[in-house]
């Protein structure tokens, strides 16, 4: 049996910024006082594909002062909810 695949490709993206705000006092977090301003946002991404009864979703998130076995622990749940 040969397989057929759609010619439609329905693609759909957003964007968001979780940018903490920065306490006045206290600065980012309750951390760091002396910081009073971001240059960047701390910004996430997500790209979702799908053509027939296929799904492609590629997420992105900037992750900053996670430590790499935190990041890997996010990337295990992620992978554990998928199956």
């Amino acid at each position: 049996m040969e397989h057929k695949m759609s010619d439609k490709l329905h693609a759909s993206m957003v964007g968001f910024d979780f940018t903490p705000a920065i306490h006045p006092e206290h600065g980012a977090w309750g951390t760091t006082p002396i910081m009073t301003e971001v240059d960047l946002p701390l910004l996430g991404r997500c790209l979702a594909l799908k053509q027939d009864d296929r799904l492609l979703i590629w997420f992105a998130l900037d992750l900053c002062g996670n430590m790499v076995c935190e990041t890997a622990e996010l990337r295990a749940q992620v992978a554990a909810a998928l199956g």
